[in-house]
């Protein structure tokens, strides 16, 4: 994903290895760079909880190639300032993706949409930054692009 949060002297940008033969998520308009695609092999390296969009290192995500399966986690916040406290959901979600992967076999890798890690988020912790103005700009088309991401 080439993401402008992350696109940055700490974040440069990962590199855009699909662009060639793009996954019809990444055409939808203004996914590419506001919308980060977690890799689904990565998920358990991820710190728990877990962290917002724009505090994680871009080796975690991924433009979407047709190869890929791409799949979008819907699922419900308990909190308001972060959807898994707890850090109970990384286990359930593990078992779906592999499901999931065991149905579809497709020869590329799987990633995933999953809103707090894919699109920048509020502070959930002292001492984390607001949004930027930049971030806020890129939130609102993430949240334009959702209806097509979701389908």
């Amino acid at each position: 994903v080439s993401c402008k949060a992350h696109a940055s002297a700490d974040h440069p940008p990962p590199p855009s290895d699909a662009m060639d033969d793009p996954h019809p998520v990444s055409q939808v308009a203004d996914v590419i760079e506001t919308v980060g695609l977690v890799k689904a092999d990565r998920m358990s390296e991820l710190p728990k909880p877990w962290p917002r969009f724009q505090d994680i290192e871009t080796k975690y995500f991924k433009t979407a190639s047709k190869d890929d399966l791409v799949l979008a986690v819907s699922h419900a916040w308990p909190y308001g300032a972060h959807p898994d406290p707890m850090a109970t959901k990384a286990g359930p979600l593990a078992e779906l993706v592999e499901n999931a992967e065991k149905i579809h076999k497709l020869p590329g890798s799987t990633l995933l949409f999953c809103d707090f890690l894919s699109v920048s988020q509020r502070p959930f912790r002292p001492g984390q930054s607001e949004r930027t103005p930049q971030m806020q700009a890129d939130f609102a088309k993430a949240l334009r692009a959702f209806p097509q991401i979701y389908l």
